[in-house]
C-alpha cells in the first residue's frame, strides 16, 4: 500500500517546482552535444558528407518509382495494342480524364478533413529539447500523418499548434503550404474555435497514469510534437501539468492501452503518424476493437514472436 501511496503522489513530487530546473538543465544538454557535434565535424571533415546509405536509400526510392511506371506503361501497352487508332483516342482520353477525376476525389477528401469533429492537434512546443536529426524526423512524421487521411473513413481535422517559422520552413518542403490543415502559432488551449466546442481536451502521453478507453469526436486529442531518441520520462506529463495548473480548461491525460492489450510489445515508445494511425483505425471500426487496431497499425519490429 506504501507504493501505491507514492504512485499516487508521484505528480506531487516531480511537479511542478522543479520544472524549469528540469527544462533548463536539458536544454543545456541539448546545446551541450550540437556543440561537440559541431566540433567534432570541423576537426572530421570527412564526416560531414552525405551518407552513402542515404544515397543508396534515395536511389532505391527512385529505382522503386521508376519500376512502378514501367509497370504501369506496359499495363496500358497491353490493353491498346490490338486497338484501332480511334479505339486508342478514345482510350487515352478516358484514361487521362479518370486519373484527373481520381486526383480530384483525392483532394477532396483531404479538403473534408479540415472542417471534419474527429480533431488531433500536435502540441509543437517541444522544439528545444530536439536536435537538427530529430527536427527532420518530426516533420517527416507530420506528413505521414497528414496522408493517413487519404485513406480514413473518418477524415480528421489537423490543428499543428505552437507552429514557428522555422517548422513552417521545414514542413514547406513538403508542400505543406498545400495542405488542408489548421496553422496556429499559438497553444492549442488559447484557440478560441477550439476552447468554444467545449469539448474536453485529451493530452496522450505514455507516461500517462490511466489508459485511454475510447476515441470519439466528442473529445480534441492533443499529441506532443517531441521527436526524442534518448527517451526522458515525463517530459510530456511536465508539459501537461504546466497547461492544467495555468489554464482554466477540462483537459486530462491518457496513454495508449497498449500494455492492456498486447503482451508481446517490445517498445512501447511510438512515432506520432503511428499514434494517429492507431486512432484513426479505431475510430473507422464498426466494432471496436483495440487489440486488432493496435496489432494493424504498430510496426512488426515493435511486436515480438513468442
Amino acid at each position: 500500500m506504501e507504493n501505491l501511496d507514492f504512485l499516487n503522489n508521484i505528480e506531487d513530487i516531480l511537479y511542478p517546482e522543479h520544472q524549469k530546473e528540469i527544462e533548463e538543465r536539458e536544454k543545456n544538454k541539448k546545446e551541450e552535444k550540437e556543440l561537440r557535434k559541431n566540433e567534432y565535424i570541423k576537426s572530421h571533415p570527412e564526416h560531414s558528407k552525405k551518407s552513402p546509405k542515404k544515397d543508396y536509400m534515395k536511389n532505391k526510392v527512385k529505382e522503386r518509382n521508376y519500376i512502378r511506371r514501367q509497370k504501369e506503361k506496359r499495363k496500358v501497352y497491353q490493353k491498346v495494342k490490338n486497338m484501332t487508332k480511334e479505339e486508342k483516342e478514345k482510350y487515352y482520353d478516358n484514361y487521362y480524364k479518370e486519373k484527373e477525376t481520381m486526383k480530384e476525389k483525392l483532394k477532396e477528401d483531404l479538403r473534408k478533413g479540415y472542417d471534419s469533429n474527429f480533431i488531433i492537434c500536435f502540441d509543437l512546443d517541444y522544439n528545444t529539447y530536439m536536435d537538427n536529426k530529430e527536427k527532420k524526423s518530426l516533420i517527416s512524421q507530420l506528413a505521414l500523418c497528414y496522408c493517413l487521411n487519404k485513406h480514413n473513413k473518418k477524415k480528421i481535422s489537423f490543428y499543428f499548434t505552437n507552429i514557428n517559422n522555422e517548422i513552417i520552413t521545414d514542413l514547406n518542403k513538403n508542400n505543406a503550404d498545400k495542405w488542408y490543415v489548421h496553422y496556429n502559432e499559438t497553444p492549442f488551449y488559447l484557440i478560441e474555435e477550439l476552447v468554444n466546442k467545449k469539448k474536453e481536451f485529451i493530452y496522450l502521453s505514455p507516461d500517462a497514469m490511466d489508459d485511454l478507453e475510447d476515441v470519439s469526436e466528442d473529445k480534441i486529442y492533443i499529441i506532443g510534437g517531441l521527436v526524442d531518441k534518448q527517451v526522458i520520462k515525463n517530459r510530456s506529463m511536465i508539459r501537461f501539468n504546466n497547461i492544467k495548473n495555468n489554464n482554466e480548461i477540462k483537459i486530462v491525460a491518457k496513454r495508449l492501452p497498449l500494455q492492456k492489450y498486447l503482451d508481446n510489445l517490445s517498445n512501447p515508445i511510438l512515432n506520432i503518424n503511428t499514434v494517429v494511425e492507431i486512432l484513426s483505425i479505431y475510430m473507422d471500426m464498426d466494432k471496436k476493437d483495440w487489440k486488432k487496431a493496435l496489432e494493424y497499425a504498430l510496426p512488426k519490429r515493435k511486436l515480438e514472436n513468442k
